[in-house]
């Protein structure tokens, strides 16, 4: 194996999420990683020029990439850390929006300078940080939100019965 600062930071950053997010929080983390890989491939087959498009939908349109899956994966533990921090459900989903351009901007910037890749490129008039977030999607992200904290209450639950 190559020594790069590509493989140097991505050992390093694996490495703490190994050694450092509690068991519980990987599973958990996994769940939602894998859910949110289905939410980004269909939602980006949904909504084209940012607008919610179901007669145009196409499979076709749909992706998501590896990248984006370990950015999910990586991150979970601190957007779950972060939602939890809110004293109730309504305050957990109203900043859900801000939580998921904090993923964006923190994990967006990381991949763009390690990889020279962007797992988000937003284009429209509401976009900042270099197309790394859209507030066009402010909605969505609310949407988004309050499915994820309905999800995360049940998984939570059903995790502490297992462990």
């Amino acid at each position: 194996m190559i020594i790069t600062k590509t493989n140097c930071s991505l050992l390093f950053i694996t490495s703490c999420w190994l050694l450092f997010v509690p068991q519980n929080l990987k599973l958990i983390s996994l769940l939602f990683s894998i859910c949110f890989s289905f939410v980004e491939f269909f939602f980006t087959g949904l909504v084209q020029n940012n607008k919610l498009n179901i007669d145009e939908f196409s499979i076709d349109n749909c992706y998501t990439t590896i990248p984006q899956f370990y950015a999910n994966l990586i991150y979970m533990p601190i957007l779950i850390s972060i939602n939890n921090i809110f004293p109730n459900l309504v305050f957990s989903i109203i900043f859900f929006p801000l939580n998921v351009w904090l993923c964006e901007l923190i994990v967006g910037y990381y991949i763009l300078t390690i990889f020279d890749l962007r797992i988000w490129h937003y284009t429209d008039d509401l976009s900042y940080f270099n197309g790394l977030i859209t507030i066009n999607y402010f909605w969505y992200w609310l949407f988004l939100g309050f499915f994820f904290n309905m999800a995360l209450l049940l998984i939570q639950n059903l995790v502490l019965l297992l462990f």
